[in-house]
């Protein structure tokens, strides 16, 4: 029977500081997996954090998986349109950087002899399918550790200041 590795990501971004968390979900090996972290790159858009944050998720995904057979799937999942459309083919991204990225997920895949689709799934709603569940914890928790590491940083500005 096909393996369908799941792959959902959001990114939560700072206009003002480029500042960007992203928070990762998906099912691998059997296990659910939850990643979260602030990148340490700066970026110039939300687009830009959305379709980097989907990226890696889905290579960490596919690292935690291992082994793949004949059939086996992969389907990431994001709110941002953005990230869905240029993750979709091996030429996506409109910066450099984001081309290397889509390229990188593209060449594990068909490494690993892989089918892709990415979907786009509704964010901000209330909706009680899991879909919607996860969407919501990857959004909450990528909103979390960006306001964290904002404050932090303008806790630091302060103290320069002094």
């Amino acid at each position: 029977m096909p393996i369908c590795l799941t792959v959902f990501a959001d990114a939560s971004f700072d206009h003002v500081s480029g500042i960007a968390a992203f928070a990762g979900w998906f099912r691998a090996a059997g296990r659910v997996h939850k990643i979260s972290k602030v990148s340490e790159r700066r970026f110039a858009t939300s687009n830009e954090a959305e379709l980097m944050a989907l990226c890696a998720t889905v290579l960490v995904a596919l690292r935690r998986q291992r082994s793949f057979g004949d059939g086996d799937f992969v389907v990431a999942k994001s709110d941002c349109t953005y990230a869905v459309e240029h993750l979709k083919n091996r030429a996506g991204g409109t910066t450099e950087t984001e081309r290397r990225m889509v390229a990188q997920v593209h060449d594990l895949l068909d490494k690993h002899g892989l089918k892709f689709y990415v979907r786009h799934v509704k964010g901000h709603t209330t909706l009680s399918e899991p879909r919607f569940h996860v969407n919501r914890w990857c959004d909450g928790e990528a909103r979390r550790l960006m306001r964290q590491a904002v404050r932090k940083e303008r806790r630091q500005q302060c103290i320069r200041e002094e």
